[in-house]
């Protein structure tokens, strides 16, 4: 039973954070836990014996049909956090490491098979529909509504299709649904590492520091990709900072916001075909898995079936006979005046402050993505005991002054009282 509250909005996330890390902390391969109130999980239609009502709960992956937490509610204290750790593409060489998810807020998933049409996954969780973000946060201290996804290191690429879109990640990411003016919107954010994402036949990547924008159709429980994604544009930082990155197996930096010149080097690169590393405020090539390295030359499909142990095989219904997608880059991508911030900010697309317009083309006073100091600690939270100095100091307001502020952790910004 769920009884009044008299906690603050920041207090509430707080506790939810940490009841979700001391629930799951023994969540195994291929399970999902209920990490915090509400969060309700619909089995498979063959599944008879399933629980999953309070927290602490863990179910196989495999008898899930689709799982969705509630957004926060100050009343009766709930903001609901559901976290799984899944194999995917991971060899079964490697069975101590596996992808984290972690959903809260207003979000739900729900297995591609379970919608008719939709071909089956090839592993459980790997193709599957996101609905999320339905009006943001709530408060100050929460963070938007969506879905936090960490690979781990040493395994290469990992390949999700996610609302149709396919999706190759070595990195940290944030993904959320955005309801805009008339429309509909995935973002795709990256934290640290590099993301490629692939639509309509158009391959685009975001490094740490930007966002995607794809502009998606909902239809029931389907929700699918309607245009191709456009140009990576700096992210909202401030909100990026207040996600929980706390619950993640791996310790990362939340990367800084790119500026306006950084993101048009970027735009070049990926024109180009050009790496995506070894450039002022890039990653070193070296730290990222080989498909990154390579740039743009590759679609996200030949990526995978280049490497036997990863192999992964999407059976689009649409494209059964042409197994050789061969994925155009976007030439176009200048062509466009979209410099302004448009991921990841309360739905605000081109207005979240990161990059007001008067941002300087320095593109090597930003050493925002460098996260290849991270610790590769599976502990599942806690505060970061390294001397991280990649912190944005909040984000938004630092749009020219890209210098790194040792004061603020970004593992507990935004939450009061997190930095131990």
């Amino acid at each position: 039973m769920l009884h009044a509250q008299s906690t603050s909005c920041g207090e509430i996330v707080i506790n939810a954070v940490e009841t979700a890390g001391e629930s799951c902390q023994i969540i195994g391969r291929n399970q999902v836990c209920y990490g915090h109130f509400i969060a309700e999980a619909e089995p498979q239609p063959q599944v008879t014996n399933f629980s999953f009502a309070q927290v602490g709960d863990i179910v196989d992956v495999n008898d899930v049909q689709s799982v969705r937490v509630n957004g926060l509610n100050e009343i009766t204290g709930q903001w609901g956090i559901v976290m799984m750790r899944l194999q995917l593409n991971v060899p079964d060489t490697l069975p101590g490491e596996n992808v984290t998810f972690v959903m809260f807020g207003d979000t739900e998933i729900t297995q591609a098979n379970a919608v008719e049409g939709v071909a089956s996954n090839p592993s459980p969780m790997q193709a599957f529909y996101l609905k999320a973000g339905i009006g943001g946060a709530t408060c100050a201290e929460a963070p938007e509504s969506g879905l936090l996804v960490q690979t781990p290191e040493g395994v290469g690429e990992i390949l999700l299709r996610i609302n149709e879109v396919d999706i190759m990640l070595g990195s940290t990411v944030f993904f959320q649904i955005l309801e805009e003016a008339d429309s509909s919107a995935m973002y795709v954010s990256t934290l640290e590492g590099a993301a490629f994402v692939e639509a309509d036949e158009t391959l685009q990547v975001a490094v740490a520091g930007t966002s995607l924008r794809i502009p998606v159709a909902v239809d029931g429980d389907k929700v699918s990709a309607s245009s191709p994604p456009n140009s990576p544009t700096a992210y909202n930082a401030e909100a990026m900072s207040r996600l929980p990155v706390e619950l993640l197996p791996r310790r990362i930096n939340i990367a800084s916001a790119l500026t306006n010149g950084q993101v048009e080097l970027v735009r070049e690169r990926i024109a180009s075909g050009e790496p995506l590393c070894d450039a002022l405020f890039l990653p070193d090539c070296d730290s990222l898995p080989p498909a990154f390295r390579d740039g743009l030359n590759t679609s996200i499909e030949q990526s995978f079936s280049a490497d036997n142990d990863n192999e992964v095989t999407f059976n689009d219904n649409d494209d059964s006979e042409d197994n050789d997608n061969q994925i155009a880059v976007d030439d176009g991508l200048n062509d466009d005046n979209d410099a302004d911030d448009v991921g990841g900010g309360n739905g605000d697309t081109g207005s979240s402050g990161n990059n007001s317009g008067n941002n300087s083309d320095d593109i090597g006073s930003d050493d925002g993505s460098n996260n290849n100091d991270n610790t590769n600690d599976d502990g599942g939270g806690g505060s970061d005991d390294n001397d991280n100095t990649n912190d944005d100091g909040g984000g938004g307001s630092d749009d020219n002054d890209n210098t790194n502020d040792d004061d603020d952790d970004n593992r507990g910004r935004g939450r009061g009282g997190r930095d131990d």
